[in-house]
């Protein structure tokens, strides 16, 4: 059974490795993304649905606005689609960087998410007690907090890209020059992501080496580790999703 839910979710993994290889190719591949957005909205709007009540009824009173609005399934879709294509486009442009350890860690990722997601459905006081959406943006939250350890761990002790330069405007020019596609859209897309994150290593190189500020320094480790902990936990809803549909057929 293990087995069998490793070489199916592994759909997930090969998914974002065809993306990884065809995104300069054309425009086609963006049908990769598209699905992928559409099971991050799917997954979404489940766990959104089956919380509103609680969400509406702690913090609002019934008959206002607000709580009105959280339980209007109009409402709460517009929010999972926001929220799906956010994720995805977190997840697809960082994928756009990787290098092979990345892989390496988002495969052993699979493994964990297959091993939490497992035993958590196996114990039956949640058997009996939490919805499968619940259970699934668990299993998500706490194998990205766990594995956005381990990737902090190792970029750390990885060298900074070749591009950074001492001067700003030159790594960010540099930095964009270094990707293209020959889709329009993508290869905007991707320049504008590869120059945010020139600029986010040239202010983290900055900060560490050349000041003392250790406010500053904790604010630019919060946004990388932030940045991580997003692309994780996309990866980790593709692929609870993934076990989630094709569990009926296992």
């Amino acid at each position: 059974m293990f087995l069998k839910q490793f070489l199916v979710s592994a759909i997930g993994l090969i998914s974002l490795i065809l993306w990884y290889s065809s995104y300069q190719i054309s425009c086609f591949s963006l049908i990769i993304p598209i699905l992928i957005g559409i099971l991050l909205s799917k997954a979404s709007f489940e766990y959104a649905n089956a919380r509103k009540r609680c969400l509406a009824n702690c913090y609002f009173n019934h008959n206002s606005i607000l709580h009105k609005l959280l339980t209007k399934k109009v409402f709460i879709t517009i929010v999972s689609i926001l929220n799906g294509i956010i994720l995805s486009t977190i997840l697809m442009l960082n994928v756009i960087i990787f290098n092979l350890s990345d892989f390496i860690i988002l495969t052993l990722d699979m493994f964990f998410i297959l091993l939490v997601y497992n035993f958590m459905e196996k114990t039956q006081f949640l058997q009996n007690n939490v919805k499968y959406p619940i259970l699934k943006n668990s299993v998500s939250f706490f194998s990205s907090a766990i594995f956005m350890i381990i990737f902090l761990i190792i970029n750390t002790y990885q060298t900074p890209p070749s591009y950074i330069q001492n001067d700003l405007v030159q790594t960010i020019h540099i930095a964009s020059n270094q990707i293209y596609s020959n889709c329009d859209f993508i290869d905007l897309i991707s320049r504008v992501s590869n120059e945010i994150v020139a600029i986010k290593w040239w202010i983290m190189i900055k900060v560490t080496i050349e000041t003392n500020n250790m406010y500053l320094k904790y604010i630019m480790w919060g946004i990388y580790l932030m940045g991580s902990y997003l692309m994780l936990f996309a990866f980790a809803r593709v692929i609870t999703e993934i076990l989630h549909i094709i569990k009926a057929f296992l």
